[in-house]
């Protein structure tokens, strides 16, 4: 619900083009259901009278003072109101009447200063014209016609049909229309009022004598859609990434595109924090549904699945309001993707790019190379061999002669596996992107139909060179010692596959039904190389990795929104979305070698240090919601949306691992030969199928009982709110939501006995936001809730996991509560101009029991093992500004620069249970930045059609890992992010982009107690693209 202010009273908008008058003019305009309405008398003041137009217009000329206007039909009156307007003003206004008997009409009115100039009026409400342009003499329309505003940057260019669109604030204006061959023509005495859209046809003549406005037609309002609009008429505080920003900040998926949004980082490039705090405490909706995870170990949703391409905007909602999941505790991410258009386009791109360590290099890579794995697809290369998955049922039956397998058969399965363990070097060719999206739409009758289509394909190379990782342990007196010292150097081959379907219909003026199909796959496929020395024994050591991971989303959404005005208004929103989040990780390879102090230069291999792990995972989401919105006491001092809504949520999940590898027997007759390998190692010739027997090497089966686990989750959902404004200056927003959570996870401990974990609560979450509008262009907003953070599938089971994403050993506890935070926020914002803002932002969570992940020492084992813990209490605390402002360099608007700013200062305290082992109870909350902050700063040459943005991201150090008894917590230290795009236009239909990332090649680095813990560096990347649209 919107303020009741000038120029923003009601879903309809003005706007008027007429010839200018000496005297100041009243424009009124009637509407019905987003028409203009003919024929209605209106009486100004008692004395002239006049009736609209086809268009719904009247003119009268106004003189300062109070006055008084009476609609009527048909010898009824419609409605009746007062305004006022000073010396010198014009004024416009706009009637909206209801569509029911007994409803009161919308009454909008602007006033201005008739002489006020282009930069009074920035900021101001806004209107379409939509023109043609054809000539005069042939009466074919002209494309590539530019038609401009002197002295300012607001330009359109004609496409093929002749047409073109202006959003103008309200005012008078001098139009300027060029093209190379039919020269140049003003048009002079455009008025612009606030806000509905009108159609205009222009011609223009060979001989540049000019031509004529042959006709203007109103032919509805028009409601702008800006990011900052939304952001201005948000119920809570929010902050709207849209689609000019992703398009020009370059980012290529959403973890990209929300990390520019105040307070917001993002961790591994896909889990987002806000406000310092992690996927726990964040939830993530696309079009307003649940998502799955990829994420084994994790609920989180990783951002990077969804392409730029598909999205319309990206809101970070960071206040709580009942219509929101009640575990959005620091906030809710919206990702919406985008509808049908309005006209037929169809665009084609492409890029080429590289990287500065990688590109056109020779690099170690996996020497698994399937059929298709150019598209993402794993053709069964890299599967676990059907003998053995028959015989094991996929890791769960050890396959050992004491277990009632003949010798025979385990020698055959352990001879089964591809003999992929020797790396392979490779040329990294450039990156390539290619993608295609268009959409159209058409009328039929009454109704509107329309599909929007995309499809991507993306091949590239990620890296981490002078990669340096260690591992420590505690000391008695304190210090750490380093137990594992290594360097390192990873290639990642990566294919990314997208594609979206919309298919949409506008039912009439009140219905709409849409149905939304999303497909995104993602597959790494990476090789590493590590050497160093290892362990207490300062062993050396040289290990190779081989890794490839197939993630997918897919989502099937049907949606519907209702209008019934026969009922009083009643708006109806619904929505069932079916999606499934899949990870397939087949045959991850570790082979270690160790050196051979007594023979020079060889290297032995390590069988305790060789594995192969087969991982699936499929996680699936049923959501189905539905909402009501009811309009009441429109005609008081407190009109007010009583607003309505169930949820039920079912998700399913089904992971599972199986880990084999080898243990030497000893009875290789030429064992020297094989197992030292020197001077290059190469597991294919120690593991090759004459060495595998029930008396060499002979097959282990490492696959824990917990390692296959399945979880569900049932949530029921409904909530009640208010959102009412009292008189014209305050807002507020007030209600309740109540879930019921189910959870349960069944996995097994060691000894194969079923272990189940999970929870079962009823939470009631209030939730009271106000927003105090202190004049047309500032605003205070506040609020409070509740909102609670629940624990991931398996952090509540009591049993200890392998965690198939970090490599680490994880142990869950049975022990753990749901977290319950109160929240308070506190916001000023100040909008300058319809493009420039300035909001200041405070805010405070207080949080009982907050769940952190936590690093347990295991045996004196540097690495520890991981477990999940609720400390006693927790606070953060922080600060957020974001300012955007723009500067015209020079007097004709051609050339302008922006910057926008924006970055949090966050501050938080947990206090951890008593007889904890830390020397001290309090500490920083796991996962919270110091800071972060942002800035872009953007050049545009209008004439030329060039743009240059720079870009800079920081965010401060964060606590990975928090450390248990002496070991120190893993900190993630601050990154220097710069990043640099340009564009230029060459023609409507074909532009051009240049984009590089971490231009400083910065370091990725975390450490432990002031020493490295594991660090790389990823590179600078660059890409040279294009876009044509036809």
């Amino acid at each position: 619900m919107r303020k009741p202010t000038p120029g923003l009273w009601s879903l309809l908008a003005l706007m008027l083009l007429s010839q200018s008058a000496a005297a100041s003019e009243l424009l009124l305009y009637v509407f019905q259901n987003t028409s203009p309405v003919a024929d209605v008398q209106v009486r100004l003041d008692g004395e002239a009278t006049k009736t609209t137009g086809a268009d719904g217009s009247a003119t009268f000329e106004l003189v300062q003072g109070q006055h008084r206007v009476v609609l009527e039909q048909g010898g009824s009156t419609l409605h009746q109101f007062r305004f006022s307007s000073g010396a010198g003003q014009n004024a416009d206004v706009s009637v909206t009447l209801p569509t029911d008997d007994g409803e009161t009409p919308q009454v909008a009115v602007e006033t201005y200063n008739a002489r006020e100039n282009l930069s009074e009026r920035e900021g101001e409400a806004v209107g379409l014209l939509a023109g043609t342009v054809s000539s005069q003499e042939t009466g074919a329309v002209i494309s590539g016609a530019r038609v401009s505003v002197p002295g300012s940057d607001y330009a359109a260019t004609t496409d093929a049909q002749g047409s073109f669109q202006l959003e103008l604030p309200r005012g008078q204006y001098e139009l300027q229309m060029a093209h190379p061959e039919y020269g140049n023509r003003t048009i002079d005495s455009v008025r612009v009022v606030a806000n509905v859209t009108r159609e205009a046809r222009y011609t223009m003549s060979l001989s540049g004598d000019g031509g004529a406005v042959e006709e203007v037609v109103a032919t509805g309002s028009y409601i702008p859609d800006t990011a900052s609009e939304q952001q201005r008429s948000a119920e809570s505080v929010l902050d709207v990434i849209g689609t000019e920003q992703l398009a020009r900040f370059g980012d290529s998926n959403a973890a990209e595109a929300v990390k520019r949004s105040v307070g917001v980082n993002v961790s591994d490039g896909k889990f987002v924090f806000v406000r310092g705090l992690g996927g726990r405490y964040n939830t993530t909706t696309l079009n307003g549904a649940s998502l799955p995870s990829t994420d084994p170990s994790r609920r989180t949703t990783p951002l990077d699945l969804f392409p730029a391409g598909v999205l319309d905007q990206v809101e970070v909602r960071k206040a709580f309001t009942p219509d929101m999941p009640g575990d959005s505790s620091a906030g809710n991410v919206q990702l919406q993707t985008r509808s049908f258009p309005d006209e037929p386009f169809f665009k084609i791109s492409g890029s080429l790019g590289g990287n500065t360590r990688i590109t056109g290099d020779d690099v170690i890579t996996d020497p698994a190379d399937g059929d298709f794995d150019a598209f993402g697809f794993d053709d069964g290369t890299r599967e676990l061999p059907a003998l053995v998955d028959g015989a094991t049922a996929f890791g769960r039956v050890d396959p050992s002669a004491t277990n009632g397998f003949p010798p025979a058969l385990v020698e055959l399965m352990g001879q089964s596996f591809e003999p992929t363990l020797a790396p392979e070097t490779s040329t990294a060719y450039p990156d390539g992107k290619f993608g295609l999206s268009g959409g159209t739409s058409f009328e039929r009758g009454e109704n509107l139909y329309g599909i929007y289509a995309s499809a991507t394909y993306k091949s590239g190379w990620d890296v981490k060179d002078e990669g340096e990782q260690n591992t420590f342990a505690a000391a008695s007196d304190g210090s750490l010692n380093q137990r594992d010292d290594f360097t390192f150097f990873e290639a990642e081959r990566n294919v990314e596959i997208g594609g979206m379907v919309t298919l949409g219909a506008e039912l009439g003026l009140d219905h709409t039904l849409e149905a939304t199909t999303l497909v995104s796959r993602k597959t790494e496929n990476s090789a590493r190389v590590e050497d160093g020395i290892g362990g207490e024994n300062g062993i050396e050591i040289e290990e190779y990795t081989f890794d490839y991971e197939e993630r997918q989303f897919f989502s099937q959404q049907f949606a519907g929104e209702h209008y019934f005005p026969s009922a009083r208004n009643l708006k109806a929103e619904w929505q069932y979305t079916y999606s499934q989040a899949d990870r397939y990780a087949p045959d991850r390879r570790t082979v270690r070698f160790d050196d051979d102090k007594s023979t020079s230069d060889a290297l032995v291999f390590n069988d305790s240090g060789f594995e192969r792990r087969y991982a699936d995972l499929t996680d699936e989401n049923n959501d189905l919601s539905a909402d009501l919105t009811l309009p009441v006491a429109q005609d008081s001092m407190m009109p007010t949306d009583l607003k309505g809504g169930v949820q039920i949520i079912r998700r399913d999940r089904d992971s599972e691992t199986a880990r084999f590898s080898y243990d030497y027997l000893g009875s290789i007759s030429d064992e020297s030969a094989v197992i030292n390998q020197d001077p290059t190692p190469n597991a294919n010739e120690v593991l090759s199928p004459g060495n595998i027997g029930t008396d060499a090497f002979t097959l282990r089966n490492n696959t824990a009982p917990s390692d296959r686990y399945d979880a569900s989750l049932d949530l029921n959902a409904g909530y009640l709110m208010a959102d009412s404004d009292i008189g014209a200056d305050f807002r507020v927003v007030a209600g309740a939501r109540v879930e019921q959570a189910e959870q349960t996870v069944n996995t097994f401990d060691n000894s194969e006995d079923p272990v189940e974990g999970g929870f079962d609560q009823t939470d009631v979450l209030p939730s009271l936001n106000g927003t105090w509008y202190m004049n047309p262009d500032m605003q205070i907003r506040a609020g409070y809730s509740q909102t609670v953070s629940r624990p991931d599938f398996k952090e509540t089971a009591n049993a200890t996991f392998f965690d198939p994403v970090f490599g680490f050993t994880v142990r869950g506890n049975p022990d753990l509560e749901i977290a319950e935070i109160d929240n308070f926020d506190l916001r000023w914002e100040y909008y300058l101009s319809s493009t420039e803002t300035l909001t200041v932002g405070a805010f405070y969570k207080d949080i009982t029991a907050p769940i952190e992940r936590v690093l347990i020492p295991s045996g004196g084992s540097g690495g520890g093992v991981r477990s999940y813990d609720n400390a006693e209490s927790g606070e953060i605390q922080g600060i957020e500004v974001d300012v955007r402002k723009e500067f015209a360099l020079d007097d004709s608007f051609s050339q302008t620069v922006f910057v926008q700013v924006n970055g949090a200062l966050i501050d938080s305290e947990v206090t951890l249970p008593e007889g904890t082992s830390e020397s001290s109870r309090t500490r920083k909350l796991q996962g919270q930045a110091d800071y972060t902050f942002n800035l872009a700063t953007g050049y545009d040459h209008l004439d030329s059609g060039q743009k240059v943005t720079l870009l800079f991201n920081r965010n401060g150090e964060s606590i990975e890992d928090a450390g248990r008894g002496a070991l120190p917590n893993v900190i993630e230290e601050p990154m220097n992010q710069v990043d640099l795009t340009y564009e230029k236009t060459f023609t409507a239909d074909l532009v051009m982009n240049l984009k590089v990332e971490n231009l400083l090649d910065a370091e990725k680095e975390f450490t432990q107690g002031g020493e490295t813990y594991f660090s790389y560096y990823p590179g600078v990347s660059v890409s040279v693209g294009a876009d044509w649209t036809f």
